[in-house]
């Protein structure tokens, strides 16, 4: 399996057992850690691998310093962290508002 399918899957995984958490427990507070803590870390993540956070004078640095190669693969590592955290976020808003 692609590694952007098994980062989707855990993420559904972990969203999953956030819910049943808080079925079991009755205790929203624990879905909200669970899919909380998944969700951004996941999206931190994300930003990271992407270059979010940086000034252009660092994006450009890293630009010219890395491979295609490299630039790819931190592409695809950014899109899978954001992939796993979508569900988590899902599972959030729909328990935040419903």
């Amino acid at each position: 399996m692609r590694i952007k399918t098994i980062s989707l899957i855990v993420g559904i995984a972990i969203a999953v057992i956030g819910t049943l958490t808080y079925f079991v427990t009755g205790n929203l507070s624990t879905l909200y850690w669970i899919c909380g803590i998944a969700g951004g870390v996941g999206i931190l993540l994300s930003g990271v691998l992407i270059g979010a956070f940086l000034n252009g004078s660092d994006i450009r640095g890293n630009y010219f310093s890395e491979t295609k190669d490299h630039r790819d693969t931190r592409t695809h590592a950014s899109i899978s962290s954001l992939l796993f955290s979508i569900p988590n976020i899902l599972v959030l808003l729909g328990f935040y508002f419903f």
